[in-house]
């Protein structure tokens, strides 16, 4: 869960999430990442290795998402579907690396156009 020595401190930003435009924050804290509703801010610990924070950045935005359509309300069943959503996204995303730009561009999208990873 470390950062690599050296590495470049990632910017913080602002997306959009439906109506709502939510900042997305890399700061220290002891957890992966955190959405605060009232403020409309995504934390993210700055020391995630990149497919961690790209997971976390995934699960934060869902929980987002589950607010701003009036759906946070679920409990554990929300935190059940966030974790699974953006774990398998994140995982389909790992194991087919670039298949959502490719996907978008209009590209090749069989298995031999696919850079696969062994992990």
């Amino acid at each position: 869960m470390s950062r690599a020595r050296g590495k470049a401190r990632r910017p913080n930003f602002t997306i959009k999430v439906g109506f709502a435009d939510v900042a997305v924050k890399h700061v220290k804290m002891k957890d992966f990442g955190e959405f605060d509703s009232l403020d409309m801010v995504i934390r993210i610990n700055e020391n995630l290795d990149n497919w961690v924070y790209m997971q976390t950045f995934k699960h934060e935005i869902l929980h987002a998402a589950a607010f701003v359509f009036g759906m946070s309300d679920m409990g554990l069943n929300e935190e059940r579907w966030v974790d699974f959503s953006s774990a398998a996204l994140t995982m389909v995303e790992r194991d087919n690396l670039g298949i959502f730009e490719r996907a978008r561009s209009g590209g090749d999208l069989s298995a031999d156009a696919t850079a696969c990873v062994s992990n």
